[in-house]
C-alpha cells in the first residue's frame, strides 16, 4: 500500500474529545477516548494531500545543478512488491495504483500470472469496515485500517484478515513499516531543503478498472500529517524539452530525455 492510502485512511479528525471524566484513569481514558475515536465521522476533511502541481514549458537555457537522474524502465511500477505477504494458500505483492489525475485509487495484488485491482472510491472506507478483497476464488481478505490517535500516520496498523471461509494468516503491519517501504521502493532526491521521493508507475483506466498504456510520476514529500503528494503524467513531459514543474514552492525542472532518462534540475 502506498503513501496514498496511508495518510488518507489515517488523517486525524478536527476537534478532541472533551474530558469529560477527569477521575478516570490514563488507561481507562485512553480506551474511551479511542472507541470514541473511531466510531464517529469525520468533522471535517482531513487535511490535503493530493495537489495538482504547476507544470509549463520552459524555453532552452540554464536548468540550475542536476539534483539526480534514472532509466524510467528501470523504475516502472518498483512499488508493485511494496509489500509480501502469505494470503491464503500463497504468497501475494501488495500494493496500490490509480488513475492518471489520481482521483481514484486501487488496492493491487498480484502473482506470477495474476493481477487483482480492487476500486476504492473513498480511502475513508479503510477505516471502519474496512474492503474485502477477493485474490482468487478461495482467497478473500478484509482491509483495515486501525488508528493509533496518539500516533496516527506512523503508529496505525494494516490489518489483514482471511474471511468468508478463506484459510491463511491474519497480518497486521504497522503504518510506518508501510512508509519505510514506499521510500525504499522510491527514487529519493533533496530539493528546496526538503526530502522528495519520487514514484513511477503505470495507469489505470477508471472507465474499465483495468491497467492501460499511460504513465504518471508521483512526487511525495513525507511529513507527517502534512505530507503532500504531486502526480505529475508522463504526457505533460515533451521528450528532450525542458519542463518546470513547481511542487508547492519548490521548483524543478525536468528533462525526459530520449535515451529513457529522466532528468530532475533544481537547486
Amino acid at each position: 500500500m502506498c503513501l496514498a492510502a496511508v495518510l488518507a485512511a489515517v488523517s486525524v479528525r478536527a476537534g478532541a474529545e472533551s474530558l469529560e471524566s477527569a477521575s478516570l484513569s490514563a488507561l481507562q481514558f485512553r480506551e474511551r477516548f479511542q472507541k470514541s475515536w473511531e466510531a464517529r465521522p469525520p468533522q471535517r476533511p482531513p487535511r490535503k494531500l493530493w495537489h495538482d502541481p504547476k507544470v509549463t514549458p520552459r524555453q532552452p537555457g540554464f536548468v540550475g545543478p542536476l539534483l539526480g537522474s534514472f532509466k524510467l524502465a528501470e523504475r516502472l511500477d518498483a512499488h508493485r512488491n511494496l509489500l509480501n505477504r502469505q494470503l491464503g494458500a500463497s504468497a501475494w505483492d501488495i500494493s496500490m495504483a490509480s488513475d492518471d489525475r489520481f482521483k481514484v485509487q486501487y488496492l493491487h495484488l498480484s502473482k506470477p500470472g495474476v493481477s487483482v485491482l480492487k476500486r476504492i472510491d473513498d480511502l475513508n472506507r479503510l477505516r471502519g469496515d474496512g474492503v474485502v478483497v477477493d485474490a482468487d476464488a478461495q482467497t478473500h481478505y478484509r482491509v483495515k485500517v486501525s488508528i493509533n490517535i496518539f500516533s496516527p500516520v506512523r503508529g496505525s496498523t494494516v490489518n489483514l484478515d482471511p474471511v468468508n471461509g478463506t484459510k491463511g494468516p491474519a497480518h497486521k503491519i504497522k503504518t510506518g513499516e508501510v512508509l519505510d517501504q514506499v521510500k525504499g521502493h522510491s527514487y529519493v532526491f533533496r530539493a528546496g531543503g526538503k526530502e522528495f521521493w519520487l514514484l513511477y508507475g503505470t495507469d489505470v483506466d477508471p472507465n474499465t478498472d483495468r491497467f492501460t498504456t499511460t504513465r504518471s510520476l508521483v512526487f511525495v514529500n513525507e511529513a507527517g500529517l502534512d505530507s503532500k503528494a504531486w502526480p505529475v503524467s508522463e504526457s505533460q513531459l515533451a521528450l528532450d524539452a525542458q519542463v518546470g514543474v513547481d511542487l508547492g514552492g519548490v521548483l524543478l525542472t525536468l528533462v525526459r530525455a530520449s535515451d529513457g532518462t529522466l532528468r530532475i534540475h533544481g537547486r
